[in-house]
């Protein structure tokens, strides 16, 4: 019996010494296996102002979550995006450069700069608004939903052009010759 109590007491020193706690409460004070916790919000710039936004949120909830409007028609929080409407461009600098993207589609990354009033940003979406007015009936002014049609109203939102449904079509120079 001597001799087991003795094998046994000279295991003990090392069961307390595995058993240790370091100050983040981990087993063995020196594992050099400490893993960081995953991170909860990723940092990104919008329209200058720094924001912090959910791991795979996307683009445009963050940028509504900063203040900055994105206009959007086929957007709805609860529903799945499917970017169709092309309206809600916004232009990302990320580490390919700057490009315009759907911002409907597109998750927050880390360190990304997001522009929803840059010049292209605003021409894209200016754009792809004449697009949708081309294919539009042209009796949109005096139509049913008139002050509460979203189309009607990002239409007017943009005084310093006239919208495509009220310029007149150039005169072609072959219609002009006659």
């Amino acid at each position: 019996m001597g001799d087991r109590s003795m094998a046994l007491s000279r295991r003990l020193p090392l069961l307390r010494q595995v058993t240790r706690r370091d100050h983040h409460g981990n087993l063995g004070g020196d594992t050099m296996t400490d893993t960081a916790a995953p991170k909860t919000t990723v940092s990104v710039t919008i329209n200058g102002r720094a924001v912090e936004a959910k791991p795979g949120q996307l683009l445009i909830d963050a940028c509504e979550q900063s203040g900055s409007f994105v206009p959007h028609f086929c957007y709805h929080p609860r529903m799945s995006p499917v970017g169709m409407c092309r309206q809600c461009i916004v232009e990302v600098e990320g580490p390919r450069g700057k490009s315009l993207v759907v911002s409907c589609m597109t998750p927050v990354a880390e360190g990304q700069v997001v522009s929803t009033t840059s010049e292209p940003a605003k021409r894209a979406q200016e754009g792809v608004l004449e697009l949708l007015l081309a294919n539009h009936p042209l009796d949109c002014p005096v139509c049913d939903k008139g002050g509460e049609c979203p189309l009607q109203d990002q239409a007017f939102s943009h005084p310093g052009r006239e919208p495509l449904c009220r310029r007149k079509a150039p005169l072609r120079k072959a219609d002009s010759d006659q």
